[in-house]
């Protein structure tokens, strides 16, 4: 009995360790994915000021007409 009671004791530890392991992983995973993003939303509004001036540029005549 103490014997099942001390393997039972161990895989609960592996666990616990197994669980903060991929804990940490996860956090850095979230972390990572927060700045990508945060990187994404300052693309889109770069792209979209690049649309914006774009647009503008297509309606003006070009100095030699």
């Amino acid at each position: 009995m103490d014997e099942r009671i001390t393997e039972i004791e161990i895989r609960i530890s592996f666990l616990q360790k197994t669980v903060a392991d991929l804990d940490e992983v996860v956090r850095a995973l979230g972390d990572r994915m927060d700045a990508m993003h945060g990187e994404l939303r300052g693309l889109q509004a770069e792209l979209a000021r690049d649309i914006e001036l774009a647009k503008d540029l297509a309606d003006e005549v070009p100095p030699h007409w």
